[in-house]
């Protein structure tokens, strides 16, 4: 629009410099001055209206509602898979794309270009994408990061400190305000852990306990573990992440407990 706007005005500056030739040379001179100060004008109100424009679209926050799903495709192709409850914001600078992780857990397929960085922040931690698939799940001051394909490096921001971690499929990093560990997954295992991509949870050996922990992040509507020993009860299976009448079948016909309503939560106990 500014480019447009501009040719018709230098269109405008011609038509009016036809008659130009029959004025007095104070006369040339004033209207000269006046064409300059209004295609000053013109250009500064152009360019505060850019700056704001650009500085209005610098940083975007995009979220996700419990038991929400999203997907966001940026424009060089890159795509980012928002999971429930979470919140990211996007960031274009010349070089760069940024992304903070404020919570929540989120996919990401970053489209690889070495002279656009791509980095994503979150829980004092930074990773920087070196043509990558990977998740991320961040809660307070822990994140975990899986990285499914590609390579990318985790540092931990405003610290001194040696070369960066870098990261290879298979691996799952778990840092914390004080340390980072690394442990190797096979690729089923962190297939299954972006089950929720499909509205499903997987459950491979799985407390009864950490299974309705993990439900929960999903539902506003909870389940509660009552009375029972829930690390004794083990859960192996897919559930769809927001049924809980099939959790509590689960917990009565494997377990012999019983599952009852209560103030819009399932309580499932002896």
């Amino acid at each position: 629009e500014a480019s447009w706007s501009r040719t018709e005005l230098i269109a405008d500056v011609r038509r009016l410099s036809f008659g130009t030739n029959r004025m007095p040379p104070r006369a040339r001179l004033q209207m000269a001055a006046f064409r300059v100060a209004a295609g000053v004008a013109l250009f500064v109100v152009l360019g505060l209206g850019g700056a704001s424009y650009f500085l209005q679209q610098e940083m975007q926050t995009f979220s996700t509602p419990v038991g929400g799903h999203k997907v966001i495709t940026l424009l060089d192709g890159s795509q980012i898979e928002l999971n429930t409850n979470t919140v990211i914001q996007i960031g274009t600078g010349e070089n760069q794309r940024s992304v903070k992780l404020v919570r929540g857990e989120a996919f990401f397929q970053v489209h690889h270009d070495a002279n656009h960085i791509f980095t994503v922040a979150a829980a004092g931690h930074r990773v920087t994408d070196l043509g990558t698939k990977f998740v991320m799940r961040a809660h307070g001051q822990n994140l975990e990061v899986a990285l499914l394909e590609g390579r990318a490096s985790l540092e931990t921001e405003g610290t001194v400190q040696g070369e960066p971690l870098i990261l290879k499929p298979g691996d799952v990093a778990v840092a914390t305000g004080r340390s980072v560990t690394l442990e190797k997954k096979p690729a089923q295992k962190l297939s299954e852990r972006l089950a929720w991509r499909k509205g499903l949870l997987i459950f491979d050996d799985t407390s009864l306990a950490d299974a309705a922990a993990e439900f929960n992040r999903y539902n506003a509507e909870k389940i509660v573990i009552e009375g029972v020993g829930g690390k004794k009860f083990k859960l192996n299976g897919a559930i769809r992440v927001n049924d809980r009448e099939e959790f509590a079948r689960l917990a009565r016909n494997l377990f012999g407990l019983r599952a009852e309503e209560r103030n819009r939560e399932t309580v499932i106990r002896y």
